[in-house]
């Protein structure tokens, strides 16, 4: 599941809801210093950095962007096969194309807000 937005537009705080959302409807308790937890329940996309490199064989900063855009489809379906249930990503990416090739990968994913 995408959440995509401009850069400071309300995502943290969209993911900081959701958050909350899910653990009080599955009926777990408040933890201690839960407000910086939120990450359990949704991640950054560029925080799979490492997918990456694992596929270009080599530093992502020395990737070219059509050779990270060749890869995204394939990283995002390594992300998905990765996380046991349904996981939300932040993005800042268009829901697009660039260089003739999705920013998303649809076949993994099931939708956006």
């Amino acid at each position: 599941m995408w959440l995509a937005s401009y850069p400071k537009s309300g995502n943290t705080w969209l993911r900081v809801f959701l958050y909350h959302f899910v653990r009080i409807q599955g009926g777990r308790p408040r933890e201690e210093d839960e407000l910086n937890k939120y990450d359990r329940v949704s991640q950054w996309e560029a925080n799979f950095y490492w997918v990456f490199e694992r596929y270009l064989g080599k530093p992502l900063a020395q990737a070219t962007p059509m050779e990270v855009m060749s890869l995204r489809a394939r990283v995002q379906a390594a992300i998905a096969r990765s996380v046991p249930v349904i996981t939300m990503l932040k993005t800042h990416n268009v829901y697009g194309e660039i260089g003739g090739m999705p920013t998303v990968n649809s076949a993994v994913s099931i939708g956006g807000v």
